[in-house]
Parts: C-alpha cells; structure tokens; sequence
C-alpha cells in the first residue's frame, strides 16, 4: 500500500502542496493521475500529467518561493476538497505578496483526477 492509499483525500491535497512549495516536481507527478485536469485561474487549462509537470516548472522557474497555508480546508464528498489558502509569493526581484487563493480538487484512488486555482496571480508576475 502506498502512502497516498493510507491518506484522505484533504491529506493528498497537503501533500501535494507542501511538494509545489519545495518545487518537488517528482512528487507533484507522483499524486497525480495521468489525464489529470489542470486549470490555473484564466489560464488554458491542461488534461494531461506532463502538461501539468510542464506548467509547474515554467511557473515555479518564474518566481523565487512559494508557501501555502490553510485557512480552511473542507472534504464535501467523493473526493473533492475545498481549500482556502493564503498564498505567499517571492518574486525573482525580491518582492513578497501574500495572496488569497481557493484551490479545488477532485482525488481518486490516492490521485488528484482534477486542480483548479481561484486567484488572480497578475500581482506575482508584474512588478
């Protein structure tokens, strides 16, 4: 048994997290399915794990830190999470927000099936 089979669906969403605040790409793939769906904000959205992979490392490339932390979090069911996260960001020149954000995720069979970021990332990328 993996450790993902042993957690609920809300502990696979910390995990996943907590591994794009150390920008650990192989655990990030780790938890999620194959033809994961992915949408951040106004973004195109993604359909499949390397697509996934692809826009988290150029994201992650693009700024210097991030941590999430949970205001709230809520498991409403088969398997979807709410999360409401604080979001602080280090840009590339030094400067540091804190951000607002509501994740929301489908997870399945230990894996994250569906991510979808509510937030308006245009602070963190202009200066």
């Amino acid at each position: 048994m993996t450790v993902t089979e042993q957690c609920s669906a809300a502990d696979t969403v910390g995990v996943l997290l907590k591994a794009v605040d150390m920008s650990d790409l192989d655990t990030i793939e780790a938890l999620t399915a194959p033809d994961v769906h992915f949408r951040f904000g106004n973004a195109d959205p993604t359909h499949t794990r390397s697509e996934l992979i692809a826009a988290a490392q150029s994201f992650l490339g693009s700024i210097a830190g991030i941590h999430h932390e949970f205001v709230d979090i809520w498991e409403v069911g088969n398997g979807t999470v709410v999360a409401i996260l604080d979001v602080q960001y280090r840009r590339l020149d030094g400067g540091e927000l804190n951000l607002p954000c509501c994740n929301v995720f489908r997870v399945s069979d230990g894996l994250v099936r569906d991510y979808r970021i509510y937030m308006d990332v245009h602070p963190v990328i202009t200066a």
